[in-house]
């Protein structure tokens, strides 16, 4: 953090401050969440001075995840939908998906199945038309958490169906070795772990032990080499 509080002391009140500003309040999300709404009003603030929408999209979504983080889901939905509308102004169709998955995730918190289906549905339509397979595969296993409810019977078959294709598909990236960056590698293994977890649980409450072990085990496996 201290390279960039250097950065942001001589930086021109442009675009690239912003940027700074941002990468501030994503540093101190976990350590100083006070420091982290600071800096994303500030960006917030130079963002909407310079009309820089993508700018303005990532300080709604830097503030709303400060909030989340404490709980504070009203205050969360209220930045992340404006991060939205900005996201949509320039068509910025993967902040769109990775902020309707947000917005899904607080409605899944929430117990609110049916809002957090709805979003999380629409973000795996956004991030097939992209073909980001890391977004569709966190769709995937987002949907199918929402299926995987112990208090559901009718429902699991349809988590399996979801987490199946989700594990298919990160571990066909995984395998034929189609990432971009170590980053998008680690994302993939985590959600093979996930999916993995997924399908066990569903098995366990099933009465089926010996697949939810397999399952068990193979999830372990992801997240030690994770």
């Amino acid at each position: 953090g201290d390279s960039l509080i250097a950065a942001l002391k001589n930086s021109p009140e442009d675009t690239n401050k912003v940027n700074i500003l941002i990468s501030l309040s994503k540093h101190f999300l976990s350590s100083n969440p006070s420091e982290a709404i600071h800096y994303g009003e500030q960006a917030k603030g130079l963002a909407q001075k310079l009309n820089y929408h993508y700018g303005l999209a990532q300080a709604y979504k830097r503030l709303g995840l400060v909030y989340y983080m404490q709980g504070n889901y009203l205050q969360t939905l209220d930045y992340w939908d404006k991060s939205l509308e900005e996201f949509r102004k320039i068509k910025d169709q993967s902040g769109e998906a990775n902020i309707i998955n947000n917005i899904g995730t607080v409605y899944f918190d929430q117990t609110d199945e049916t809002k957090a289906l709805e979003y999380f549905l629409k973000s795996l339509k956004i991030s097939e038309n992209l073909k980001d397979t890391v977004r569709i595969s966190t769709a995937l296993c987002n949907i199918g958490n929402v299926y995987n409810n112990k208090e559901k019977r009718s429902s699991w078959d349809k988590g399996l169906d979801y987490y199946f294709r989700g594990l298919e598909l990160s571990t066909k990236i995984i395998e034929q070795k189609s990432y971009k960056s170590q980053d998008e590698y680690d994302l993939h293994l985590d959600l093979v772990g996930s999916f993995s977890v997924g399908i066990g649980e569903i098995y366990f409450n099933k009465g089926e032990d010996k697949k939810a072990i397999e399952y068990f085990e193979k999830s372990l496996k992801a997240y030690e080499g994770t």
